[in-house]
């Protein structure tokens, strides 16, 4: 196998574990996991935070529990993900703009001209 196949196929474990890729990995995860939660119709079953019963013909315990984890996937996406994704951003912005000075710097080194 050759090198560009070998790093694209397994990249350095450096670089899995760069900062904004676990954070967009987790809003990502998140948002797909609230998705599946609501295609699944969890979301009926949410009256159980009001006190109410589920309706439906499953048992009451697997309704409340699919309420209880609809409503914390949808509160982790209104919540966490918008601050997971500006956290990316603003990683991303800072990295471009201090790669940028260190890089003007290092040609402006005195005492060349």
């Amino acid at each position: 196998m050759n090198n560009r196949v070998r790093t694209f196929l397994l990249p350095k474990p450096a670089v899995l574990l760069e900062p904004a890729r676990v954070l967009s990995g987790i809003a990502l995860t998140l948002f797909l996991l609230f998705l599946a939660a609501h295609f699944l119709g969890w979301r009926e079953n949410t009256s159980i935070l009001s006190g109410t019963m589920p309706a439906g013909n499953g048992s009451p315990l697997a309704g409340g529990l699919q309420g209880v984890t609809y409503a914390l996937l949808w509160f982790s996406t209104i919540i966490l993900v918008p601050i997971l994704a500006l956290a990316v951003a603003l990683q991303k912005i800072l990295e471009r703009i201090l790669l940028n000075h260190s890089s003007v710097r290092e040609n402006n080194v005195p005492g060349d001209g």
